[in-house]
C-alpha cells in the first residue's frame, strides 16, 4: 500500500514538470522554427550548400541550448553546454522527435479536425516532455571529471564509425559533382541537399567519435 502510494505520489511529481518541459519546447520551438525558418532560407538562397549545411548547424545547437536551459529550468540537472555536446544534443533531439512525432502524423492525416489537433497536443506536451529530459540525461555533467559521459561502446563506436564514412563518401562525391556542374555540367537539386546532408552527418560522426574518445582516454 505504501509502495502504491509512492508510486501516486511520484507520478503526480513527474507528470506536470514533463507537461511544462513539452509545452515550453512547443512553444519555444515555434517561435525559433520561424527565425530559423527564415534565416535558413537566406542562407540557402545566398550560400546554397553552404548555408544549408550552417543552417541545420545552428537550428541543432539552439535545440540543445534550448533544452539545456529547460533541464536546468525544471528539473535542476547540469547539461554539458560545450558547443560540441549541443550539436549532438540538438541533433539527437531533432531524430528523437521526428520518430515520435509519426503517429501524429498519421492521425491527422485521416483525421484531420481541431478537437484531433488540441488533443495531440496536449497528449505530446507530455511525450516530448518525456523525450526531451530522456534525451538531455544523456549529456548530464559528471561531478567527477566535469564533462559529459559518452559511452558507445564497440557496437556504437563501429555503427557511428560506418555512417560517417558512409556519409563522407556520399559528401565527396557531391562535392566532385557540384565542381562537374560549375564546369558545365547538370547537377539535379536534391543532390545539392544530399550532399549538404551527407557533409552534416559526416560532421557530427566527426564530432561524436571525438567526445567518445575524450572519455576513454579519460577513464584510462
Amino acid at each position: 500500500m505504501v509502495e502504491e502510494n509512492s508510486k501516486g505520489s511520484l507520478l503526480r511529481y513527474l507528470l506536470p514538470r514533463y507537461f511544462v518541459h513539452g509545452l515550453l519546447f512547443s512553444i519555444f520551438g515555434l517561435i525559433i522554427g520561424i527565425v530559423l525558418g527564415v534565416i535558413l532560407l537566406g542562407l540557402v538562397v545566398f550560400a546554397a550548400l553552404i548555408g544549408l549545411i550552417i543552417g541545420f548547424l545552428i537550428l541543432f545547437l539552439v535545440l540543445g541550448a534550448v533544452n539545456k536551459f529547460l533541464m536546468d529550468s525544471i528539473w535542476s540537472i547540469q547539461v554539458n553546454d560545450d558547443w560540441e555536446s549541443l550539436l549532438v544534443h540538438g541533433f539527437a533531439l531533432a531524430i528523437a522527435f521526428l520518430v515520435v512525432s509519426i503517429p501524429s502524423f498519421i492521425i491527422r492525416l485521416y483525421a484531420a479536425s481541431l478537437p484531433t489537433t488540441i488533443v495531440l497536443f496536449i497528449i505530446y506536451c507530455f511525450i516530448d516532455g518525456y523525450v526531451a529530459k530522456a534525451v538531455g540525461s544523456y549529456w548530464i555533467v559528471s561531478r567527477a571529471i566535469g564533462r559529459t559521459p559518452i559511452q558507445l561502446g564497440f557496437t556504437g563506436t563501429l555503427f557511428v564509425i560506418l555512417i560517417t564514412v558512409l556519409a563522407g563518401t556520399g559528401f565527396a562525391i557531391g562535392l566532385l559533382l557540384l565542381v562537374w556542374s560549375l564546369l558545365g555540367g547538370l547537377l539535379p537539386e536534391f543532390l545539392l541537399y544530399l550532399t549538404g546532408l551527407s557533409g552534416l552527418v559526416t560532421l557530427l560522426g566527426i564530432i561524436i567519435l571525438s567526445l567518445s574518445k575524450g572519455e576513454i582516454q579519460q577513464e584510462d
